[in-house]
């Protein structure tokens, strides 16, 4: 929302300084959407690796119980 600007008194100045605030606010806002995807991205990244590697050493710890218990 933006406020119109048709005087240049008070009302006017004040005006403008909201919708500076305003587009100020506009451009926080667009960057923390960005920033908040991109470490959603990366811990969505995280989070798999940990899954894969949690499966490894699943798959290891079975491997070498089956190899101590032919012992």
């Amino acid at each position: 929302m933006r406020a119109r600007v048709n005087k240049m008194d008070e009302l006017g100045v004040l005006a403008r300084m909201f919708n500076k605030m305003a587009d100020d606010l506009q451009v926080l806002y667009s960057d923390l959407q960005e920033r908040t995807l991109k470490k959603t991205q990366e811990m969505t990244e995280t989070i798999e690796i940990l899954k894969r590697d949690k499966e490894r050493l699943e798959q290891s710890r079975q491997t070498s119980e089956r190899t101590i218990a032919r012992q």
